[in-house]
């Protein structure tokens, strides 16, 4: 049995929770032969959001 699995990078904006969770989302309808989807680590908060990762709204909307 063959697994096939795709690694999706997408532009990620900082703290932008509802552009970078669309643009995962369009990434998402755009793979239709994939069985495991794999994002990139921070996909959701964007990188470069620095000190803010320490604030407790950014971790609990991260999730």
């Amino acid at each position: 049995m063959k697994i096939r699995i795709a690694c999706i990078p997408v532009n990620q904006t900082p703290l932008d929770w509802k552009g970078n969770l669309h643009r995962m989302e369009q990434a998402l309808k755009e793979q239709h032969s994939s069985d495991i989807i794999v994002f990139p680590e921070l996909c959701i908060t964007g990188y470069g959001c620095e000190d803010a990762f320490h604030s407790p709204d950014v971790t609990e909307r991260a999730w």
